[in-house]
């Protein structure tokens, strides 16, 4: 999982990333921190074929409490938090004879090791925690294993996935060091480190000693060094210059250049810039705009394959036919998406493209007797509804009790009958 660097630029493994990212950039710690917790905080179904499991069903207690440190919210956002740092999140489960499984933890990405044959052929996980190495051996045929593994796509390695952070790390060194920087500029009243020079008097007295250079230093260091001693007047015994060594933030353009790091970070890890209020972040027109596209852009994405995956081993480990989903009813940044496909449910019912089932449906309703007719926008009748030898009058007559209108019927019974209006 080590992988090379340039001089300068933090080493690419997951210690780095962690370190550098979650643990000192601002910007990347609250895109993974805001989108592990969104993840964490869909509600979930839990379904063992066409039943949905419930409290005291064993399954859901195993979803629901993995292991007996972790609720499922806290389990699901340290698993996603572990996929975007390093692209790898690993569960180990334990099982009693019966194949049951007892409970879930997760293992630190950098402690496991892939072991493969000479083919790369995956054969066992080794976990190194602390000195203490335990070995996970993978079924040939099933490729079962005690371990779930799962990653991010990765176009150079078999074994491992590919880390967000990876595609970001510079954006984030970059950032930090411009954090850094500023520091360094407040710490010496905001100005650029410089030198002071001794002119030529040409007077012909000796220069000054070493010994006395250093002591000019370090009292000018002592007394007029860091933002504490900021607009104090230095009083020097010789004629000196002070010579600028430093660009100025005009010269650097900071803060352009830290904002163009901190959109590319939020670029990477799929978080709008702009609800992190950076500038040019994006063109959402409200906050609402910006939450939905996270749920729908990464968020739900990442949360329907963390559920497929683990739903997919529980079902090879044990043999059943469980199914994990997200009920995103329940999430309030998609109403905006529910309302939109509800609005064209109701426009395509009374355009009579769909049956009046089909626009419950998208409404999470209850299906309800005669409501898979297709009706035609004059009269809400069926299509394929035939007059016979029905007269207007019986026709009028049958639309009120169906419930019409008087006024309701009369209209519909001149639009079928081709009657011009009174009016």
């Amino acid at each position: 999982m080590e992988g090379t660097y340039k001089k300068g630029w933090s080493k690419r493994s997951y210690r780095s990333y962690a370190h550098e990212a979650y643990e000192k950039n601002v910007v990347a710690y609250s895109c993974i921190s805001s989108i592990s917790k969104a993840v964490a905080g869909i509600p979930i179904l839990i379904k063992l074929g066409d039943k949905e499991l419930g409290p005291g069903d064993a399954l859901y207690e195993l979803i629901q409490r993995p292991n007996p440190t972790q609720s499922y919210k806290t389990f699901m956002r340290q698993a996603v938090m572990y996929r975007l740092i390093s692209g790898n999140t690993y569960i180990h489960h334990t099982r009693v004879y019966t194949r049951r499984i007892m409970s879930m933890e997760l293992l630190r990405p950098d402690r496991v090791r892939i072991l493969t044959t000479g083919h790369n052929v995956p054969t066992a996980y080794q976990y190194n925690d602390n000195g203490q190495v335990n070995t996970y051996l993978i079924d040939p045929i099933s490729l079962l294993s005690d371990i779930l593994h799962i990653k991010e796509s990765h176009p150079l390695d078999d074994l491992y996935g590919l880390s967000p952070i990876s595609a970001a790390i510079m954006s984030i060194d970059q950032h930090n060091a411009s954090a850094e920087w500023n520091k360094v500029l407040l710490e010496n009243s905001a100005r650029p480190p410089g030198v002071f020079t001794i002119k030529d008097r040409n007077d012909g007295a000796p220069p000054p000693t070493q010994s006395t250079l250093d002591d000019i230093r370090d009292r000018v260091n002592e007394k007029y060094a860091g933002y504490k001693n900021a607009g104090k007047i230095p009083v020097i015994g010789f004629d000196m210059e002070w010579k600028n060594m430093g660009m100025s933030p005009t010269d650097m353009d900071w803060l352009n250049g830290k904002n163009s790091s901190a959109r590319d970070i939020c670029l990477a890890l799929g978080y709008p810039a702009f609800l992190l209020g950076l500038p040019e972040g994006a063109t959402y027109n409200n906050i609402t705009e910006a939450k939905l596209s996270l749920y729908e852009d990464t968020v739900v994405p990442l949360a329907e394959s963390m559920y497929s995956e683990i739903a997919h081993y529980i079902r090879q480990q044990q043999n059943v036919d469980i199914e994990i989903v997200p009920d995103l009813d329940k999430v309030s940044a998609l109403i905006p998406r529910r309302e939109a496909a509800r609005r064209n449910a109701r426009d395509d019912l009374l355009a009579g493209v769909i049956t009046t089932n089909e626009a419950r449906a998208e409404g999470n309703y209850e299906p309800m007797d005669g409501g898979d007719e297709i009706l035609v926008p004059a009269g809400k009748l069926p299509i394929n509804f035939d007059l016979g030898d029905m007269t207007p009058p019986k026709y009028h007559d049958w639309l009120l009790r169906e419930g019409f209108t008087k006024e309701q019927a009369t209209e519909f019974t001149r639009i079928a009958y081709a009657q011009p209006s009174k009016e």
